[in-house]
């Protein structure tokens, strides 16, 4: 037979369940309930009904277990009027609240239904005028034109036990200068006067309350405000607008430069190819733009107006390399930079290659010309979206709307 070995843990496992199993039984209610042998311990005042179940012995027949249920514990007579007489005692100033005393009630009273250190006793409330406390301790003074002493009745209750006491209380009227509860007063007045007239077609405001005579009008709304939000808005954007139109201006000459590069360098190539040297070529240029111009078959264009300044340096003897470097300056564009640099090097150098130089130039530039178009076009086309999509909405609303009433 194989012998089995324990180790430490289990053993130690094996006594925490058996120590475990003794504190239950020791612990179960049947050990400590029962007092004497046959009596159970019941729920205190207030208290829940407690159930137990347990074995029966010595009953003819087998043993059995019953279940039973034990009440709470209930005051006596003498208890409960004990009780009563010290409730009584300290009630006044549990139920006051926010007041200083039950004979200057200004806030609405805490009623109290059960009291904490009196397990078992419930309290229910009586006024004697409905109208101004509520059982639940509501205070209604907007009608009182001065104090008013009226009487709360509260019944103690215990068990089949039972006493009714009387608490006289006195309520203040509201003050002129107590805004907010004028105004809540009236408030009420109000929604009671609009229950009284729900079958008119207009609603009578009462014109006084208290004593006090009450006027209405309707608020004015600051409409002046608008406009003078509106101009400051406007003053603030206008102040805006000169930077702004500066560089839609800018923006503008750069893609006319852009856009007339290509014309140029051609221009300038055709005569250079005529014999033309390169100062006679600019001139030339500038000569047949002006008298486009003056006949308004061409309007004033950024690129020949620059040629025109440079021209008219180069009449009075200033240096073509000068001139030139200066004309690319003032367009800006890295093209025209690359043109002046191409007729300052023949300057220098008198090649006689710059014809195929700027043959080369003129193809970038028409292909330069031809992206620069290409992009205005897309930028054009971002613009048209908000236009687009507000008539898109206009058309949805005018197609949607009468069928939407149409089914109606």
């Amino acid at each position: 037979m194989m012998k089995m070995k324990y180790t430490r843990e289990q053993i130690l496992a094996l006594a925490a369940g058996v120590l475990f199993a003794g504190v239950s039984v020791i612990a179960q209610p049947g050990g400590r309930i029962l007092k004497d042998g046959n009596m159970l311990e019941r729920a205190g005042y207030g208290g829940e009904v407690r159930e137990y179940l347990l074995n029966v012995e010595g009953l003819q027949g087998a043993d059995s277990q019953i279940n039973i249920h034990v009440s709470p514990r209930e005051y006596t007579e003498e208890e409960a009027k004990a009780a009563f007489e010290e409730i009584m005692d300290g009630l006044s100033a549990q139920i006051l609240g926010t007041n200083p005393s039950l004979q200057e009630i200004t806030e609405d009273l805490d009623l109290k239904k059960t009291l904490q250190d009196y397990p078992g006793i419930r309290l229910s409330w009586r006024p004697k005028d409905t109208e101004m406390i509520s059982s639940t301790g509501k205070v209604n003074r907007s009608s009182l034109p001065g104090p008013a002493d009226t009487e709360l009745a509260v019944t103690l209750k215990a068990g089949e036990w039972e006493e009714m006491f009387v608490l006289p209380v006195r309520i203040l009227p509201l003050s002129v200068g107590d805004q907010e509860e004028s105004i809540q007063a009236l408030e009420e007045v109000i929604a009671q006067a609009d229950r009284d007239q729900i079958f008119r077609n207009e609603l009578t405001l009462p014109e006084e309350l208290n004593g006090i005579r009450v006027s209405y009008a309707m608020p004015r709304k600051p409409e002046w405000l608008k406009p003078i939000l509106a101009g400051i808005a406007a003053s603030v954007l206008l102040g805006f607008r000169p930077t702004q139109e500066k560089k839609q201006a800018a923006k503008r000459r750069e893609n006319e430069l852009l856009l007339d590069y290509a014309e140029v360098v051609s221009k300038l190539l055709v005569y250079l190819g005529a014999g033309l040297t390169v100062r006679n070529a600019w001139i030339r240029v500038t000569e047949s733009y002006l008298e486009s111009k003056e006949a308004g078959r061409v309007p004033a264009r950024a690129a020949y107006e620059e040629m025109c300044i440079a021209a008219a340096e180069l009449k009075k003897g200033v240096s073509e390399r000068r001139v030139y470097a200066d004309f690319a300056h003032r367009c800006g564009p890295k093209c025209y930079l690359k043109l002046a640099s191409i007729l300052e090097q023949n300057l220098r150098t008198g090649d006689r290659r710059m014809e195929t130089a700027l043959e080369l130039e003129m193809q970038e530039a028409f292909e330069q010309r031809k992206n620069t178009a290409r992009r205005l076009g897309e930028e054009a086309g971002t613009k048209l979206i908000l236009p687009l999509m507000i008539s898109l909405v206009t058309v949805m609303i005018i197609v949607a709307v009468p069928a939407l009433f149409s089914l109606t």
